[in-house]
């Protein structure tokens, strides 16, 4: 839902879950990025980075071909 109204803002989720396959559902319900609790800092930076540069890359590209 979502993704189908064209935003593509990165939403990260931060959850307890950690049961085989919750990642990929996440991901498949439309999540940019999945970081499992407790939360340690050098994997929650390096999503966070990660999820922030490539929205700046789809933001530059869309601005780009306007």
């Amino acid at each position: 839902i979502i993704r189908k109204a064209g935003n593509s803002m990165p939403i990260i989720a931060i959850t307890a879950n950690t049961m085989e396959g919750d990642r990929e559902r996440y991901l498949a319900a439309g999540m940019s990025g999945y970081i499992a609790k407790p939360l340690k800092s050098d994997i929650f930076r390096e999503v966070l980075q990660t999820q922030w540069g490539t929205y700046q890359a789809q933001l530059a590209k869309l601005t780009s071909e306007s």
